[in-house]
């Protein structure tokens, strides 16, 4: 019997009804019991299954990770299936031929079914009949679960002490690693009565981790590694909990976890009762009576500008705006301040009629400073520090370090400040890192795009930024670090620049993320007020499909996958500023198999967060080379190759490949019409709902409670019952909210043509 085989023993009815629910484990057990289930493919690695039907891949990594080809979101009855059929195979040692070959004689051949090449190629455009199934039956070159040492698996408790605690981190990201450690600090520190206590249980081969200050009970499915841990938490929040378990299961064997050196988690051997200098605590201050009248000022003035229509918006609403950002910086709210900036640039151009704004934007603006104006309003002790802000970073300096360049990029806010910003890969700690040169306004005339790139040194020795990625690294001396992945210019810093390491040297491959899985993760996990979202990230993608225009959105989607076949879709906008990224990305489709890394921006000016590329690491010969798509020189090509012909030639693709389509999900569903009666309500300043906007939204409202988000669809009878501004700006924010973290759920089932 194969050892991911065995693992299919551990598949408990309560592991399977946590994955799902207990009236769709009964919907598979019926299937199973019907004869709906049976081999398809069965290799030493993995199975692929026909189950009523359709197409199940599942390999050793357990039903969370499997693959189903029907189009229901989430985890399917067929997948439960499948896991059900195993479970009594693997009981009845009805895998034996699979130590010997990859198909049985008796077994049905996949037909069609390619595997996922090493590097991307350019491959034919699958048919409609064949896709879905493709996308099934292509997986990972590897199919070993995170950190499970090879071998036998039935002591699970052993397994977790064997697990590389950095592989774990990785896998759980920075904001996911610091909630685990805080529920893991909770569960330790704080005084709880029996029933609250930290239980670690067997339960068959299985490892079951529970406590109070959990948000759920985790379960360790022996064989399945930390990937295929189990339990009742939505996506976002199951690689923290997870995390969490894992380092409780350490702690109960009398072993520290090594915890990162900036994460804050008492002594995990001593459990030292809670007190008050060691309960973890948000840094924050209370505000004075001053400040709590100018944020209650800029709420009211929120509220008027809403009820006086966003299309009518005038040049004095914008100066307005600008003279109480200028006010909440001097009251010492910096993150009110940048908001405030933010909306004055939107309004201005509002008030200009320019193509580069409009009413949504400004709404979820103004909805997102109102909601921060109201949480500092209603703080009884002190307001977290992330709600405030910082005026300016406090900078510490580090040890020296090696730092290699990944890219460059130019920004202009709406607010008028302007910038470059370069990123390194920190070697020392495997973080990005960001140096920023900026300037408020465009007073300094010789700081333009290519005076910022060519000209303005980073650190003496090192030159510009066009001089640091020309080389490929620096060694920086006295390098001063804050917050926030910052990474501070001049000063007493000194640097050299280097020779980047060789395209084989393995760090690359230990550099950004491979999995879009975690990405998807980190973008949840960067929503809220007091979030200190990530503003870029490095992937690693292992297929790049070819970018596709969108005249209706004026959008230019390139879509990328990782290794499991997970698809994230990158874009840029058809803006001035981005144009010379768009001909790049273009110019390079013929040599796609040699990018190995995309660096990307988080675009948050719209409710679903925008991955948007600025820089690409290609191989080029024995070296890695970095194209900086705002500022690295293109060559230039003939009329055919201009920038119209390339359009056309887009638009053929377009016309010529079948339409991804990505179902959304519901929380979209239910958000979407709501934002789109608040946004023309807003947009005309009519205090009245219609009866068609009463007839939705009532709709919707039900629709909210159909599927337990009560919240919402009380804040949605509220402004049906009085349909004033504060009420708007409020369920405006909600929408939003639900819209992102519904939207930035990872593509299933459909691979884009080619």
């Amino acid at each position: 019997m194969s050892a991911w085989f065995r693992v299919a023993e551990a598949w408990d009815d309560d592991t399977l009804a946590a994955l799902g629910n207990v009236g769709l484990l009964r919907r598979a057990a019926r299937d199973v019991e019907s004869g709906k289930v049976d081999w398809r493919e069965r290799a030493s690695d993995h199975a692929i299954l026909t189950v009523d039907g359709q197409v199940v891949r599942i390999d050793g990594r357990g039903p969370r990770e499997a693959r189903c080809d029907c189009p229901a979101p989430g985890l399917c009855r067929h997948v439960l299936a499948a896991a059900v059929w195993l479970r009594q195979r693997a009981a009845d040692g009805d895998a034996a031929s699979t130590e010997t070959a990859d198909t049985p004689a008796d077994a049905p051949v996949a037909s069609s079914a390619p595997t996922v090449p090493t590097a991307p190629t350019a491959p034919t455009a699958p048919t409609a009949a064949t896709d879905a199934t493709a996308a099934v039956a292509t997986g990972p070159a590897s199919t070993t679960p995170e950190g499970v040492p090879t071998g036998d698996s039935s002591d699970a408790r052993a397994e977790v002490l064997g697990l590389d605690p950095a592989r774990l981190l990785r896998a759980a990201g920075k904001a996911g690693t610091r909630q685990a450690a805080a529920w893991f600090a909770a569960a330790v520190v704080t005084p709880a009565p029996d029933d609250g206590a930290v239980r670690i249980e067997p339960r068959g081969r299985n490892l079951l981790v529970s406590a109070a200050a959990l948000p759920a009970t985790c379960r360790y499915v022996a064989g399945g590694g930390f990937d295929g841990m189990v339990s009742e938490l939505p996506a976002s929040r199951q690689s923290a909990a997870h995390l969490a378990a894992i380092a409780l299961i350490w702690r109960e064997a009398g072993r520290p976890f090594p915890w990162p050196p900036d994460v804050d988690v008492p002594d995990t051997l001593a459990a030292p009762q809670a007190t008050a200098d060691n309960v973890p605590r948000v840094p924050g201050r209370s505000l004075t009576d001053d400040e709590r009248h100018f944020v209650g000022a800029v709420r009211d003035a929120l509220r008027a500008l809403v009820s006086g229509g966003l299309s009518h918006v005038s040049d004095v609403t914008a100066q307005r705006l600008r003279a109480m950002n200028v006010s909440a910086r001097s009251e010492g709210l910096p993150r009110l301040a940048g908001l405030l900036r933010e909306l004055s640039g939107t309004i201005e151009r509002l008030h200009a009629r320019s193509h580069l704004a409009d009413e949504r934007q400004a709404l979820q603006v103004i909805a997102r400073t109102h909601a921060l104006c109201l949480a500092m309003l209603a703080a009884t002790e002190s307001v977290p520090r992330a709600m405030i802000g910082q005026v300016r970073r406090e900078y510490t300096v580090a040890a020296d370090r090696t730092l290699i360049a990944l890219g460059a990029r130019w920004w202009v806010t709406r607010g008028g400040a302007r910038g470059l910003t370069t990123t390194f890969w920190d070697t020392a700690t495997g973080e990005l890192l960001q140096a920023t040169a900026a300037r408020p306004d465009a007073t300094d005339i010789s700081f333009d795009r290519q005076g910022a790139w060519a000209s303005h040194s980073l650190w003496p020795g090192a030159g510009s930024p066009q001089a640091v990625l020309t080389a490929g690294a620096v060694h920086v001396v006295k390098p001063r670090l804050a917050d926030a992945q910052r990474l501070g210019i001049g000063g007493e810093t000194r640097a050299s620049a280097q020779p980047a390491p060789a395209v084989d040297d393995p760090i690359w491959a230990q550099m950004g993320c491979a999995d879009w899985r975690i990405v998807a993760n980190q973008l949840r996990a960067d929503i809220g007020l007091c979030a200190e979202p990530q503003e870029v990230l490095l992937l690693r993608p292992a297929r790049l499909d070819k970018p596709r225009l969108d005249e209706i959105r004026q959008t230019l989607d390139w879509p990328v996958a990782d290794a499991a076949g997970r698809w994230l879709t990158l874009q840029l906008r058809g803006e001035d500023l981005l144009r010379q990224r768009i001909e790049w990305i273009d110019d390079c489709q013929g040599n796609f198999d040699r990018v190995r890394a995309v660096l990307v921006r988080i675009d948050r000016s719209d409710p679903v967060p925008v991955l948007e590329p600025f820089s690409l690491l290609v191989a080029d010969g024995p070296a890695m080379r970095v194209v900086a798509l705002d500022f690295t020189q293109r060559v230039r090509r003939t009329l055919a190759g201009s920038l119209t012909g390339r359009i056309l030639r887009m638009l053929e693709i377009r016309k010529a490949a079948p339409i991804v389509f990505t179902p959304q999900g519901i929380g979209y569903r239910i958000a979407a019409p709501v934002l789109g009666v608040l946004e023309a309500q807003a947009a005309t300043g009519r205090p009245m709902l219609g009866e068609s906007a009463r007839v939705t939204l009532a709709g919707q409202a039900a629709l909210a409670r159909t599927v337990g988000l009560d919240r919402f669809a009380t804040a949605i009878e509220r402004y049906v019952a009085q349909a004033d501004p504060a009420r708007n700006l409020t369920l405006v924010h909600l929408a939003s909210m639900l819209v992102a973290l519904d939207g930035i759920g990872e593509a299933t089932g459909a691979t884009p043509a080619a």
